[in-house]
């Protein structure tokens, strides 16, 4: 992969890049978020790493502006850094955009299994889409190698984070079944043990948010103490 580092500690982001390249990707460095966004909008990159505090723009700043860019620039994984570690600070981090988070102090080795499954997230959709183009969900198609969620004859399209995407795709694979927390995490991360449970609520939130608005029919349902069902064919 092509991955872009932004890191103002100069440092770590040495440290950074000599561990990706050490990976066999290719890592390009910046320290300052204005230099980051920039970057990140020629849309030549496969991922993302991203400090929170930045000078010049904050990496929440840098994540929720990157989202609104359309094109590859705007589906980009991200894989948060920060010594933040509160819960509301997680959350705040993948609300913004961030497909994964991982906090301050940290080893190069987990790290690297972060890259690792970011980059399984992003290569499985390409096998399956030689297999099916695209996956329906009521008046929805879920277009896997793209990322992107569309409703036929509307011209309305959404993008998703490979983290939303990889959610979207295990309802989709049981609609209509209750699916607990646990179940969501165990298929749609590659490590459910480094997040926890309310990950699953955030990202179930953010998809609701882009998908509902598309089509009003369509429905991820809390099911008071079990978890969430699917409901593409209307609420009740």
């Amino acid at each position: 992969m092509r991955i872009l580092i932004v890191e103002d500690e100069p440092r770590l982001a040495k440290l950074l890049c000599r561990a990706m390249e050490e990976a066999r990707h290719s890592a390009d460095c910046v320290h300052d978020g204005r230099a980051g966004l920039e970057r990140a909008r020629t849309g030549e990159y496969d991922l993302l790493i991203l400090d929170w505090l930045l000078p010049g723009l904050d990496g929440l700043s840098l994540c929720r502006t990157l989202r609104e860019e359309p094109g590859s620039a705007g589906a980009v994984p991200i894989l948060m850094l920060t010594a933040r570690d509160a819960v509301s600070d997680r959350v705040a981090g993948l609300d913004a955009g961030a497909d994964d988070y991982l906090t301050k102090p940290f080893s190069l080795e987990e790290l690297g299994a972060r890259v690792r499954a970011l980059e399984r997230r992003i290569v499985r959709p390409l096998r399956q889409a030689e297999e099916a183009h695209e996956m329906e969900a009521g008046g929805l198609r879920f277009d896997p190698e793209l990322r992107t969620v569309r409703r036929p004859g509307s011209g309305e399209e959404v993008r998703l984070t490979v983290r939303e995407a990889a959610v979207l795709e295990c309802f989709l694979r049981h609609p209509g079944q209750v699916l607990s927390r646990g179940q969501i995490l165990r298929q749609a991360w590659d490590d459910p043990q480094v997040v926890g449970e309310q990950t699953v609520d955030s990202v179930v939130y953010l998809l609701r948010r882009k998908l509902e608005p598309l089509e009003p029919g369509f429905s991820i349902r809390s099911v008071r103490g079990l978890g969430y069902r699917l409901d593409p064919g209307g609420r009740e």
